[in-house]
């Protein structure tokens, strides 16, 4: 009996699929790594327990009062990525109230990272912001950077969700991940769902570069970020596609704000556009807005650890973000 249709399609993308992951995409086993860096043996352990990192600053007005921002950093990162964004409004604000999430699966050796999947790394960022709500906080804008921003609207998109129960006031995405920049980085997410991914781990390895590199990035990123890791992230932007393209409505409450790097090579730089136009099918008219940045940064708001040296446009660039920021949460 011949093959379907379908099960054609399913061997002619698992042949493409190794063919590409051996000669283009990933290469072999990862090269060694330095001693000082977050996936070695003298990997640094960051604290779970530093989230509402200012809680004395509680006492000048009751919650309910008073805006708290939530920040969330991106795939591979650390908490590290918004300590710009924390100074910046200190600085403007001593009494300003900033909690920060280390995702689930971050922050210690790259076996508890491979390990994990986007459920894992998501669930700080849920349990963080139930604990805000909890505390009795009306006033939530919440922060995010590249994939974290599709943790975020996934936990919109779930019913069951504390951001679906108790929508935030604001959700800043800068630089939202939602699909590769190439197409070969979908090949893990492919051999997972044919329950093939061990294969594809045994021919590529992990991926990683020390290339270009900044020292301090080495220590507080994952360098190396497993086959495992891409192809949930790849289940994450599924799950999100398949529920923008259901009866999903934006909870009137809540105003999204995508910011985009024009030259981002990290992800497909038309990511957030494509993200803006689905949210726009499912919102009111001012509830999302979209903005381009002229930057090859991703993440652009993050100018702390760069190789290439930060220009002035790029401090403009951040300052924009975080005048805008700061704007709302003293807004009244």
């Amino acid at each position: 009996m011949g093959l379907s249709k379908k099960n054609k399609i399913s061997v002619v993308v698992c042949f493409i699929s190794l063919v590409v992951g051996f000669s283009v995409s990933y290469g072999l086993a990862p090269a060694p790594r330095p001693k000082n860096m977050l996936d070695s043996e003298a990997s640094f352990a960051f604290k779970q327990d530093t989230y509402l990192f200012n809680k004395d600053a509680l006492h000048a007005s009751p919650p309910k009062d008073r805006w708290v921002v939530l920040m969330s950093h991106g795939l591979s990162a650390t908490y590290y990525e918004w300590n710009e964004l924390a100074d910046y409004l200190r600085k403007k604000d001593s009494t300003v109230l900033l909690s920060r999430v280390l995702l689930g699966g971050h922050g210690d050796n790259v076996e508890r990272f491979r390990s994990s999947n986007w459920h894992v790394w998501q669930k700080p960022l849920l349990d963080e912001y139930q604990r805000l709500v909890d505390l009795g906080f009306k006033k939530i804008i919440v922060v995010t950077s590249s994939t974290s921003a599709l943790l975020a609207l996934e936990a919109l998109t779930n019913p069951e969700s504390p951001f679906a129960k108790f929508p935030p006031q604001e959700v800043i995405m800068v630089d939202p991940f939602y699909r590769f920049s190439k197409w070969y980085q979908e090949i893990p997410y492919w051999f997972s769902e044919f329950n093939m991914l061990p294969i594809l781990e045994l021919i590529a390895g992990d991926q990683g570069t020390l290339e270009g590199l900044h020292p301090m990035e080495m220590r507080y990123w994952h360098i190396d970020t497993p086959l495992t890791v891409i192809a949930s992230l790849g289940d994450l932007a599924d799950t999100v596609v398949n529920r923008l393209e259901s009866n999903f409505r934006l909870p009137k409450e809540t105003k999204i704000r995508i910011f985009s790097a024009k030259q981002d090579t990290t992800i497909d730089p038309r990511s957030g556009e494509l993200l803006f136009r689905s949210l726009k099918a499912h919102s009111q008219s001012h509830q999302v807005e979209f903005a381009f940045i002229d930057s090859r940064y991703h993440v652009f708001t993050r100018l702390l650890w760069r190789t290439r040296i930060p220009q002035k446009k790029d401090r403009e660039n951040q300052e924009h973000v975080f005048k805008l920021i700061n704007k709302v949460i003293h807004s009244g």
